[in-house]
């Protein structure tokens, strides 16, 4: 059984992270969406599913457990040796994207700036 454990502190949503077989992806995936995902990220042999901080996250845990279970007893095989949850904090992203935009200067002369950041021009600078 997949060990998944959580650390839950300021967060906005949490992810389930479990690696599937093609076999299993869909039955995972349907069931990850009943138990409230808001979104459900299929990678090659893995699923990622989303839920917002309304979500009792060992709830979920406990479920998505059991679920797997069922799914081995029926058969089904499932791969499902590795599973994680990650905790996303709560940030503010209206200006958290700020930090990644600097002035650039283009060429000798031209300069994009925004406007929140400094930047010394030269006399030359457009």
């Amino acid at each position: 059984m997949p060990k998944i454990s959580l650390k839950q502190k300021n967060w906005q949503w949490f992810e389930v992270h479990l690696e599937v077989t093609t076999e299993s992806k869909e039955a995972l995936a349907n069931y990850l969406f009943e138990l409230g995902s808001i979104g459900c990220e299929e990678k090659k042999d893995s699923l990622v599913a989303y839920f917002d901080n309304k979500s009792n996250p060992q709830g979920v845990l406990r479920k998505v457990k059991s679920y797997i279970r069922a799914l081995i007893k029926q058969g089904i095989d499932l791969d499902a040796h590795s599973a994680t949850v990650e905790v996303t904090k709560r940030e503010d992203w209206q200006s958290a994207w700020k930090k990644t935009f600097i002035p650039l200067k283009i060429g000798d002369d031209f300069v994009i700036k925004p406007t929140w950041e400094e930047y010394h021009q030269t006399p030359s600078s457009i």
